[in-house]
């Protein structure tokens, strides 16, 4: 069983498309990546690449997940072909979110097999996971928030990825709406999380630190006071 003591650090990723927040993640020091799909792009299919390369541009390091808006394998091998082009030196800072569903695991392979990260998304069910794994993919993204309003009786997602997930296959917690909830899927076996910027900042903050924090600053103005 998997202790405080002896697991990895949580990566926190920012799920975002905005390029201010992506500066904004840069120069946070604790973000490790950005995670995109087609909905938080909000542009048309033709103009995701585009917007990816100026996402790797502005977020100078680290991993930047796009999501395939095609919709058969045909399009899907052509829009990878697009996406390599246009963005050149940073492909190998890509990982393809590929939706869990029967036909893009084999895409999953093929990419894995040419030396791409992977990432499958959508993630539900055990069965995924293992599909997942088999086809050699690194990331596995549930969603949690989404889950657990829309499935209650199967129980929280990551858990159950995890008794499943073998070594090397991580799950990064996605559809996450609270620092709570990201807290709670990395105790319950996610390797990450990505969210929203107003949640990763919740994470850094505690109003009893700022409390403690004024508290500090009024004994050191009283100090001052007195020695005069």
């Amino acid at each position: 069983m998997t202790t405080p003591h002896n697991r990895e650090p949580a990566l926190l990723f920012l799920d975002s498309a905005d390029l201010g927040e992506a500066r904004r993640a840069a120069a946070s020091g604790i973000v490790s990546g950005i995670t995109t799909n087609p909905s938080i792009m909000a542009l048309p299919r033709e103009a995701q690449p585009g917007h990816l390369l100026q996402l790797l541009a502005t977020f100078g390091d680290g991993p930047v997940f796009y999501q395939l808006t095609a919709r058969d394998p045909g399009e899907a091998e052509a829009e990878v072909r697009r996406v390599d082009e246009l963005i050149g030196r940073y492909r190998d800072r890509v990982v393809f979110k590929l939706p869990a569903q029967e036909w893009f695991y084999a895409l999953g392979a093929r990419l894995v097999t040419a030396g791409r990260e992977v990432a499958f998304t959508a993630v539900y069910s055990p069965g995924q996971a293992l599909a997942a794994a088999a086809a050699g993919a690194r990331w596995l993204i549930p969603y949690v928030d989404r889950a657990a309003r829309l499935d209650p009786g199967a129980g929280p997602v990551v858990p159950r990825l995890a008794a499943v997930a073998p070594p090397g296959l991580r799950i990064l917690a996605a559809s996450v709406k609270s620092p709570e909830q990201a807290v709670q899927a990395v105790v319950d076996g996610a390797a990450g999380v990505t969210t929203t910027w107003p949640v990763i900042a919740g994470l850094m903050n505690h109003p009893l630190t700022d409390s403690a924090v004024d508290a500090f600053a009024e004994a050191l103005d009283e100090l001052a006071t007195s020695g005069r």
